[in-house]
């Protein structure tokens, strides 16, 4: 899937996905229509990598991204990195629902990339959030 930007035609809704051992990802997602608000699940996760595994980890995370986006269920999906500290990550994910969200954190890739981070995140605070009109 290309991370190019879709055609005027098709609506861009962004989306978020990861996690390690209960920690998400975040990362953008082309749909044809976004869910209803009232399902929708906001996953927030707030990632600290040990700094002497950070170029391994990193690119983990990045490698979340592009089977995530293929997913059912995956709205928005985006990682972002702390401007003044390279270890600290940050994930906004939206979902569909709860339901597939869990599937998603069930994925080959997210149980491959836990096996990969054991023991090499610092600390990681994951969020489920509703949003609120």
């Amino acid at each position: 899937m290309s991370l190019i930007a879709p055609p005027i035609h098709r609506p861009f809704y962004p989306l978020t996905v990861l996690d390690h051992a209960e920690f998400t990802l975040n990362i953008t997602c082309l749909s044809a229509k976004p869910a209803p608000l009232m399902k929708r699940l906001t996953i927030v996760a707030d990632i600290f990598i040990k700094p002497e595994h950070l170029g391994e980890i990193k690119a983990g995370l990045q490698g979340l991204i592009s089977p995530t986006l293929e997913e059912p269920g995956c709205l928005q999906y985006d990682l972002h990195e702390d401007n003044e500290d390279p270890s600290h990550f940050l994930f906004y994910e939206n979902w569909e629902s709860r339901k597939l969200w869990q599937d998603h954190m069930e994925t080959k890739h997210v149980k491959a990339f836990q096996r990969l981070s054991d023991g090499k995140i610092a600390n990681v605070a994951v969020y489920e959030m509703t949003h609120l009109d």
